[in-house]
């Protein structure tokens, strides 16, 4: 895990919204610093966690370099039947070195959320990773299509993101990703989630091109105050070109019990068990397995 104060994010979202139209059928605009809402577990107050302490490792990255300032564009509409449509479309400028992070230094498990000035470390003291670098003046483009079911028992979601850096432009990367996810309610107290994400990143001419892979399957329990989640993750890259190698693999299993008091006071403990492996020799190998223990005051 990310310790704590590496960075001291100054500005994490910030927008303007503007809707019309009706909750069956409408129309958004969104402009500022933004996140592409591709995190199923991002959906607690402040962006936080809301299943578990720290999120998949496929959310964790997401959240660690996926700040941009852009704007989107969503409709809905509720059809006759009950099932609703979303679709949300995005562009913003600042992830040129989207993808940087996760080639060198792999996957983490992390709650730290990056803000538009913040600048990641590499391992072995490469230089940091900053979250905004435009340098290429392209927009980067994502787009969200939601489908929910008339009863509220689940919900489809399918993403695509592409940050359409010009690798001719120094130090911007190519990066793009789809997703897909599944939310499930079966019972009133039982939500199942699972993340499917694939992609690749590209830079020229430094030989640490990837293809990446990870995926998520999360059951959690709640009754009141009280929550109960178990999550398993499998995630990997996959050098492209050259030595140095810099694959990436392994999976991990997360518990967690999280019990809130009233709208401000939460406790929770958290117990992560991972077995993994990167092919570059770092400076400190992560430990395989770790506690934590939390308070949150919301104010």
């Amino acid at each position: 895990m990310l310790p704590a104060d590496i960075d001291e994010p100054l500005l994490i979202d910030a927008h303007l919204r503007k809707e019309w139209g009706t909750w069956k059928t409408g129309l958004g605009l969104q402009m500022g610093v933004m996140n592409p809402p591709f995190s199923l577990e991002h959906n607690g107050p402040a962006w936080t966690p809301r299943y578990t302490l720290s999120p998949s490792v496929l959310n964790s990255w997401l959240w660690e370099e996926g700040r941009l300032v852009g704007l989107e564009i969503e409709w809905w509409r509720t059809v006759a039947s009950g099932w609703r449509v979303n679709l949300l479309g995005g562009m913003g400028f600042g992830p040129d070195q989207f993808g940087h992070l996760l080639a060198v230094r792999g996957w983490v498990y992390s709650d730290f959320l990056s803000g538009i000035n913040s600048n990641l470390p590499l391992p072995n003291s490469d230089p940091d990773v900053p979250v905004f670098d435009e340098r290429d003046h392209r927009p980067a483009v994502y787009f969200w299509l939601t489908l929910r079911d008339p009863h509220k028992l689940g919900s489809l979601r399918l993403g695509y993101f592409d940050n359409l850096g010009d690798q001719s432009t120094f130090g911007v990367w190519h990066t793009r990703l789809g997703t897909v996810g599944l939310t499930l309610h079966p019972f009133s107290k039982l939500d199942i989630i699972t993340q499917y994400m694939i992609g690749e990143a590209l830079h020229d001419p430094c030989p640490c091109d990837v293809r990446f892979q990870a995926v998520y399957v999360l059951l959690s329990l709640h009754h009141r105050g009280h929550r109960l989640s178990a999550r398993y993750d499998w995630f990997r890259t996959r050098d492209l070109d050259r030595p140095p190698d810099y694959r990436d693999r392994g999976d991990g299993v997360t518990l967690a019990y999280l019990f809130e008091v009233g709208l401000h006071h939460r406790f929770a403990v958290e117990y992560i068990v991972v077995d993994s492996h990167h092919d570059q020799p770092f400076n400190a190998e992560p430990s395989s397995d770790g506690w934590q223990v939390s308070y949150r005051f919301r104010y």
